[in-house]
């Protein structure tokens, strides 16, 4: 599941929703980690791997070294590995294409449709400005 626009997504999602600062959801809300998952996005994502996905479930119990995923989504607070495997997963399992690995602006669009949603208090345009600090960033240190 890694490329270098999913590498930037997950990046320019994790400045985005907590600016790389905290775990819990400021003001108090339920959205958990870096990443700010929702407990109910959590475990929608759990109970479709097992019967959809058994393979990339079987991968990620292997990767976190785990017999079964929690229920509970608290744990991801203290797990950056799983935390940052959930929010992969919920762009994997979006139907629409995932922006070239330049694309800044296609990203921050992404982040917001899929992510965050139209109901989500995410702002476009500090996002799209988040994600082109990645992008060049990125840009200025690679050879890419």
């Amino acid at each position: 599941m890694w490329s270098v626009s999913a590498e930037h997504l997950l990046l320019g999602t994790a400045m985005v929703e907590s600016e790389l600062n905290f775990v819990m959801q400021k003001p108090a809300g339920p959205a958990l980690s870096i990443f700010q998952i929702e407990p109910f996005t959590y475990k929608d994502l759990v109970n479709r791997l097992p019967d959809r996905f058994p393979e990339v479930h079987d991968k990620i119990l292997i990767a976190l070294n785990m017999p079964t995923l929690p229920t509970n989504a608290s744990y991801l607070i203290g797990n950056l590995t799983a935390a940052t495997i959930f929010a992969r997963l919920k762009y994997y399992f979006s139907p629409v294409r995932m922006p070239a690995p330049l694309d800044y602006e296609g990203m921050a669009i992404f982040w917001k449709n899929i992510y965050n949603t139209h109901l989500g208090d995410g702002n476009l345009v500090f996002a799209t400005k988040i994600f082109r600090s990645v992008v060049y960033n990125y840009v200025e240190h690679s050879k890419y």
